[in-house]
């Protein structure tokens, strides 16, 4: 199985200091939410991030967004090879569902992350009342704990100006071939912020770290390209 984590996401509600401030109660009167349900956004909140420790690198939710979209839509996906989860710089953990469809419009994900974020769960499921969830949130949940729930054979990370390579010719460097993104549990931890550096220290928890391009490339890019290396080991695009 092949695992993919989105580590230290731009994806929290808006923080206690600053939900007083005019932007976010006028953003929170526009969507008819109090200010404690509001999921921070840059494009809305922006003055009021100005106060926040690291706020350049939070409040994009349209990054986890748009990359869950691919991972959820892909073929790896849809063939069953794929588990997608999102971390969150306060070490929650949120756990998507396979079969989840997600909304295409930012708004309404942000309206399921607030109502996940903000009371611990949601109502809507994919198979009824007794179908599993569609996303499955757990708190404290550090990055070693998240690691420790997966039980990965192999732990690899995606982090700028580290060698060039592909997710194929590392594993195969590694020893493992095509098979082993079945028959292993295979992680690719990448990071979901905007700007700045990982705040973990990845070479302590994964096996390799790589890049996969020699500039700067948006997370949803990235997750594609990953994702299509992972299926054309399988075949799954000789499928018809």
């Amino acid at each position: 199985m092949f695992h993919l984590v989105m580590v230290e996401s731009a994806l929290e509600l808006v923080p206690d200091e600053i939900r007083g401030h005019p932007a976010v109660k006028n953003q929170a009167r526009r969507s008819g939410k109090r200010p404690t349900e509001e999921v921070l956004d840059g494009t809305f909140h922006h003055s009021a991030m100005r106060k926040l420790t690291d706020g350049e690198t939070r409040g994009r939710p349209d990054i986890v967004h748009l990359t869950l979209l691919v991972a959820q839509g892909s073929i790896l996906n849809r063939e069953g090879h794929l588990r997608t989860y999102v971390h969150t710089l306060h070490d929650e953990l949120i756990e998507i569902e396979p079969s989840t469809r997600l909304p295409r419009n930012l708004e309404r994900f942000k309206g399921l992350i607030s109502q996940l974020l903000s009371k611990g769960g949601l109502k809507g499921r994919t198979d009824g009342e007794n179908g599993p969830e569609l996303l499955r949130l757990t708190r404290a949940m550090p990055i070693d704990k998240i690691l420790e729930k997966i039980a990965p054979d192999k732990v690899y990370a995606l982090e700028e100006g580290k060698e060039v390579s592909t997710l194929n010719k590392v594993m195969k460097e590694e020893g493992l071939g095509p098979k082993d993104l079945v028959s292993s549990n295979i992680v690719m931890i990448v990071g979901a912020f905007p700007h700045g550096g990982f705040k973990t220290d990845l070479s302590k928890v994964a096996d390799r770290v790589f890049s996969i391009y020699s500039e700067t490339l948006e997370l949803w890019t990235v997750t594609a390209n990953i994702l299509m290396d992972a299926e054309r080991a399988l075949g799954l695009h000789d499928k018809r």
